[in-house]
């Protein structure tokens, strides 16, 4: 059965004129979506802000003129493109160019089409794609996609001298009538306690509230947070960091557990097994990596099929391995 995109509306942006009417006449074939085709991302953003209608897909190419497939995305899942920031957003490239991968992820790419790409590859990569649209659970806030530097971690704009400037940082905490502070990443007082559970951007924790971080954990958060693993904290204001309080203040029910049963209960039962077996609501069970060492899905991390879709790409493109450690949901 093929997919029915009748009553759909579509963004292509590409300045291969081939490519475009190529991707244009698969998509006629599919019951006649409405089409809107364009050059580059500058006549693409501009159309986006200009109109009233509901986008339902944007297919871009990476490499463009102007305004790049990259700046596009970015523009979308920021707010700045003025369209819904969770419209599906498929990526059309011949690369497998490790920076861009890496930035593509890092602002939530949903899918990667790999050139050339057939008409049989395009239809289950949108059924997907579009099968999963109402899962927005994955969406980070506007100025975390902001802030992501193209060719680079995090732009030199993104807020961190949020931390309190002179005197003595841990007594002035100690003193203060509010439990928990807000901290830059690169200004973490050393012993202070984690207030808040600290996740990646994938949603699995990384470190729960209640341990007291000191000189080289704070080393290590500064570094995951530069790579843009790490989802910092957000006060009232919108500025961003990590919330921690002072020694002493823990409370009873802080830390990793709060008995030795609990940190030494017996490991749930894991398997090995292939990206193309895993199914929704699998577990990962050991950390996913790609093959520069950066962490990708954390331990913890339950699958979506947005999730899975990504990875059977970043496996396509020669990105991480094949294999991959599982264990079902309620383990």
């Amino acid at each position: 059965m093929s997919l029915d995109l009748s009553n759909h509306a579509i963004l292509i942006a590409d300045d291969e004129k081939f490519t475009l009417q190529t991707v244009m006449r698969m998509l006629e074939d599919l019951n006649g979506p409405e089409i809107t085709a364009v050059e580059n991302g500058a006549v693409a953003l501009a159309h986006m802000r200009s109109t009233d209608k509901l986008i339902d897909l944007i297919i871009s190419d990476f490499d463009m003129p102007e305004t790049n497939g990259l700046e596009l995305l970015k523009a979308v899942r920021s707010g700045a493109a003025g369209i819904d920031r969770a419209t599906p957003f498929a990526m059309l490239t011949g690369k497998a160019d490790q920076d861009l991968v890496d930035d593509a992820l890092a602002l939530d790419v949903s899918a990667f089409l790999i050139k050339p790409i057939t008409s049989s590859k395009l239809q289950s990569r949108l059924q997907r794609i579009l099968d999963t649209r109402d899962d927005t659970g994955w969406l980070l806030p506007g100025p975390v996609y902001d802030a992501i530097g193209l060719g680079s971690s995090v732009s030199s704009s993104f807020p961190l001298e949020l931390a309190p400037q002179g005197g003595d940082f841990l007594t002035d905490l100690d003193k203060s009538d509010s439990t928990e502070t807000l901290c830059a990443f690169h200004t973490i007082p050393d012993n202070a306690v984690l207030a808040r559970d600290l996740k990646t951007k994938d949603g699995a924790i990384f470190i729960k509230k209640g341990i007291t971080i000191t000189h080289l954990i704070a080393l290590v958060l500064s570094y995951l947070y530069k790579d843009n693993i790490l989802l910092p904290h957000r006060d009232h204001q919108g500025n961003y960091g990590l919330f921690v309080r002072a020694p002493g203040s823990d409370k009873p029910d802080a830390g990793i557990a709060s008995s030795n049963e609990e940190v030494f209960e017996k490991a749930p039962e894991e398997k090995e097994t292939d990206i193309y077996s895993v199914s929704e609501g699998n577990i990962i069970s050991r950390d996913i990596m790609t093959n520069r060492g950066r962490l990708y899905l954390g331990e913890g991390t339950e699958l979506s099929p947005k999730m899975i879709t990504m990875l059977r790409d970043l496996h396509k493109v020669g990105k991480i391995e094949e294999s991959l450690w599982v264990r079902a949901s309620g383990d």
